[in-house]
């Protein structure tokens, strides 16, 4: 024993207190599908829940009973999230504007988006609230 006391805090933590700031938390929305866009245009109901939590560049999605993704959020200048994230066979785009209104677009690896894949989501998120 040297002597020495050492705890154990957090280094986000640390470096806020060394620079005057305070320690930015990350920030979850629920978010819901009401409606599968097709190739054609034409929709269905679908409902899917889901949660976004995001860092100020970093995000990741859960979709209940699907799986989760890590991914890119963006800010845009007039107040939206976009969270891009790869899910495998596709790289998925979710907007989600100012009001909550969720843009959720699907871009198949493939190229080819058959009539009976779903190309997009149209849904709604609460707003956003620290974890």
């Amino acid at each position: 024993m040297t002597g020495h006391i050492f705890l154990a805090v957090p280094l986000a933590f640390v470096l806020a207190l060394l620079t005057g700031g305070t320690a930015t938390a990350a920030e979850q929305r629920r978010c819901k599908t009401d409606f599968a866009v097709f190739p054609r245009g034409n929709q269905q109901r679908v409902v899917l829940q889901a949660t976004v939590e995001a860092g100020d560049t970093s995000a990741r999605v859960r979709v209940d009973g699907s799986g989760e993704w890590s991914g890119r959020r963006t800010r845009l200048a007039s107040g939206a999230d976009t969270v891009v994230f790869d899910s495998g066979p596709a790289i998925e785009t979710l907007t989600i504007g100012v009001g909550g209104a969720l843009l959720w677009e699907i871009a198949y690896r493939d190229r080819v988006a058959g009539d009976g894949r779903v190309i997009a989501f149209i849904g709604m998120c609460k707003p956003w609230k620290a974890q």
